[in-house]
Order: C-alpha cells, then sequence, then structure tokens
C-alpha cells in the first residue's frame, strides 16, 4: 500500500526550498490496521505510507514504524541498515524501556491511531535537512542518508552545522573559526580548510556524486549549497 505522492519545488538555481515529503514504512500483518493507514494517508499532504511484512530497503523509505516484537531487525547493529534512519516503535508500553536502550527515534504506546503515526513521523523526519533532495540524520557524530552513512569528527560536525543552518550562503572563515575555538584567530590559520576538505571527502558516502556540495569562495569563505 502506498499513498500520498512525493513533492518538492526548486527555485532556477536548483537548490530545494520546499522539503519533499516524508515517506515512512509501516512493517505490519494486521490487515485491519492497514486498512485504517490507507483511509488515512490517502488524501495526506506529506507524509506517504508504505505498509510492508517486512521492512523495505533504506533507499525506499525515509523512516521506520516497527512493531515492538522485531524492533531489533533495525536497532541492533549488527541488524540495522548501513544508513541511520529514524525508527518509530510501536506496541505495549512493557517495550518502551528496551526500545529507547536501542535506540529508537519516538515510541507508540498501544492502541495508537494514524493520526498520532502522522505526527511522529512529522516530528521525527522534518527536523532533519534536506540537501539537493536527499534528507540528512545526524545521530550523535553519525551523519547519513538513504545512500550511506559516515562518522565526523567533533569540529567536522560543528562546521557542517553551521554549513547547513546558512545553506545558500557564504559563510566565512572566522565564522567557522569561531564555531571550532569559540574565539577569533590570531595568526593566519588553515585549520579551518583543513576540517572543510576532510568534511567533503567525508559526506560524498552521504551524497555520492556531489563532488561541489561546499564550495570556496574566494575571499569570502565557504558555501553549501
Amino acid at each position: 500500500m502506498k499513498t500520498s505522492p512525493r513533492h518538492s519545488t526548486e527555485n532556477p538555481g536548483g537548490m530545494e526550498i520546499k522539503p519533499p515529503g516524508i515517506r515512512c514504512n509501516v512493517v505490519l500483518s494486521d490487515e485491519m490496521l492497514q486498512l485504517k493507514l490507507e483511509q488515512y494517508f490517502k488524501n495526506a499532504d506529506f507524509v506517504a505510507v508504505t505498509c510492508s511484512p517486512g521492512p523495505l530497503e533504506p533507499d525506499k523509505t525515509d523512516c521506520y514504524a516497527v512493531p515492538a516484537g522485531m524492533m531489533r531487525d533495525l536497532l541492533y547493529p549488527e541488524n540495522r541498515p548501513k544508513m541511520w534512519l529514524p525508527v518509530i516503535v510501536y506496541g505495549s508500553h512493557f517495550f518502551l524501556a528496551e526500545a529507547y536502550s536501542l535506540g529508537c527515534t519516538d515510541f507508540i504506546k498501544e492502541p495508537w491511531y494514524p493520526e498520532e503515526l502522522d505526527a511522529r513521523v512529522r516530528r521525527s523526519c522534518t527536523t532533519m535537512p534536506v540537501v539537493r533532495g536527499t534528507r540528512i540524520l545526524m545521530h550523535g557524530l553519525t551523519v547519513g542518508s538513504c545512500h550511506g552513512e559516515t562518522r565526523l569528527k567533533a569540529n567536522e560536525l560543528k562546521v557542517l552545522r553551521v554549513l547547513l543552518r546558512c545553506m545558500g550562503q557564504v559563510v566565512s572563515r572566522d565564522t567557522l573559526y569561531y564555531t571550532i575555538w569559540n574565539c577569533l584567530p590570531q595568526n593566519p590559520s588553515r585549520v579551518v580548510d583543513m576540517h572543510v576538505s576532510s568534511l567533503r571527502k567525508k559526506l560524498l558516502s552521504v551524497l555520492p556524486g556531489n563532488n561541489d556540495l561546499i564550495s570556496h569562495i574566494r575571499g569570502q569563505g565557504y558555501l553549501l549549497e
């Protein structure tokens, strides 16, 4: 079952302005629950739900909603997909503590309704920035997407967060230096350039083919677009 088309808006320069709709894979075998989800999400304007008896491949969804009895299939490190995607677990409150200890994004206690799933998916996913049409999730020092994931150093993550907040705008070297060290440079320094260069290479596993993701603007700073 698949409902609600994805949508996005791009400006002439190709940078996405409106985030695409969120794809949620609901893992279930309950036909009545599936029917309720079909009825609710067929007219949804943002969340697109696909129901299946088992988890879909990570490139076919932006998040998962799985029953508590299957949460280990996605949340155990040796079982989860290579890229980190939000996992919402649903079931009895007896599983709540274990689900959060395993790293679930959210937990829905039974009984629950499609409206609650809609709200939880929006809350879990709309804070994830969208870069060149791909939704990015940051979990600790790990940055991932439907293409793959990479682990950043703390200072690289600081730089990335600033560039994402200012996406489409040039950020000066001094601003990025201050972000890392909480002070302005007293002498010429290449530390920012080194962190940006390393960040560029690591992000290729998250956004493959985007070698020009972070541009150096001569005399001004860096631009993420």
